[in-house]
């Protein structure tokens, strides 16, 4: 599990960042203050430094092993430069090389040992490790700093640590303190939503990623979390909300493809293992009424949940044209999916060959376009 990495003392996480990046970098990053050492010409500490932002321009490329050339020049130039060992061991770490990874993050920190980026850091480096008491020991000396957003991230990645051990009850515990510390920082929000899901707290977890969502963008694995709370939770409607908006805005991604089926089991219909971003364009009574009564169209689903006309639209991405009707029942109202407008019975017979396995599950069947029209007029008021 990543950590939260705490670079410099910036006060604020922005609220419209996704989960990934807020186990990436809550922090924008500052420069290490070095304490002691050989002294370095400003020239050097210049030279050193354009090494240094060099080796970051390359880290994004994705380029590590240049990157790590260009920080070992940084060293040469400036040996006291707490940051270039840092990124070092940042690299080596990455490159599955912890023996020089711990090296060049135990110098840093011998330089700077009461920076908070260093500090953090190493601690991030040392629970991956599995060296968890630790990595907690440096993020509680990080908690003491009297910066609140700072305090935060420090128990938050203490929480993330305890995690790995694995220890959820002293893992919520951090997560508690960080949001006292800092209310806006929503991986801890996040992370208690998870935990207490797990112990089947279903009304505390509800409140957790409730907050979560207030403080940063959804993301996919948050919404399927939201789903899950909502569904044990008995509400159905923040359930199919949180749903929607996955397939909506992740229909390509497993969490997508799960919201998908579980959606579809509740709504009574099956679901495609790859529903489309954008859903068909679902037409109403009035395209319907326009058609020829000669013509042919595929009868997919009668259901009193109107919900599930617009599931199956996303979940189904299909060449025609679907719409749906309102047909009036002595037991309240039941919603009429129809896919196609075809000339022929023939052609309506091909579209029916064709339609997906999940949707010939629903039985579809070929009717008349005349049936549909005069099923209509009977429910018009």
């Amino acid at each position: 599990m990543d950590h939260v990495r705490s670079h410099g003392t910036q006060s604020r996480y922005p609220a419209g960042a996704g989960f990934a990046a807020l186990l990436a970098a809550l922090l924008v990053l500052g420069g290490c203050a070095s304490t002691g050492g050989p002294r370095v010409s400003p020239k050097d500490a210049d030279i050193a430094r354009v090494h240094l932002q060099a080796a970051e321009e390359m880290l994004q490329r994705g380029n590590p092993e240049l990157a790590l050339r260009r920080v070992l020049k940084a060293l040469e130039h400036d040996p006291t430069n707490p940051r270039a060992y840092m990124e070092a061991g940042r690299i080596y770490a990455a490159n599955r090389q912890p023996g020089l990874a711990r090296k060049y993050y135990l110098k840093a920190l011998e330089l700077a040992p009461d920076d908070p980026a260093v500090v953090n850091d190493y601690g991030r480096f040392l629970c991956q490790q599995g060296s968890t008491a630790e990595g907690e020991r440096l993020f509680l000396r990080l908690a003491e700093d009297p910066e609140p957003h700072l305090r935060a991230v420090a128990f938050a990645n203490a929480g993330l640590c305890a995690l790995r051990i694995p220890d959820a009850d002293r893992a919520a515990q951090y997560f508690r303190a960080a949001v006292e510390a800092d209310p806006t920082l929503a991986v801890a929000y996040y992370q208690l939503a998870r935990i207490y899901f797990d112990k089947q707290r279903y009304p505390q977890a509800q409140r957790a990623i409730r907050s979560y969502f207030e403080y940063a963008a959804p993301t996919p694995k948050a919404l399927l979390l939201a789903m899950r709370i909502a569904d044990k939770s008995g509400d159905n409607a923040a359930f199919e909300r949180y749903g929607e908006q996955l397939l909506k805005d992740f229909a390509g991604t497993a969490q997508g493809r799960e919201a998908a089926r579980l959606l579809g089991t509740r709504l009574g219909v099956p679901s495609s293992a790859n529903p489309a971003r954008h859903p068909a364009k679902l037409l109403r009574e009035v395209w319907i009424m326009a058609l020829p009564p000669d013509h042919y169209t595929l009868r997919l689903l009668e259901t009193p949940n109107e919900r599930a006309m617009g599931f199956i639209a996303r979940a189904f991405p299909l060449p025609e044209t679907m719409a749906y009707y309102r047909r009036n029942r002595s037991g309240g109202p039941q919603y009429v999916l129809i896919y196609g407008d075809f000339a022929t019975r023939n052609a309506a017979q091909r579209a029916l060959n064709g339609l997906p396995k999940d949707l010939k599950a629903l039985k579809p069947r070929i009717t008349r376009v005349a049936h549909v029209q005069a099923e209509i007029q009977q429910s018009t008021p």
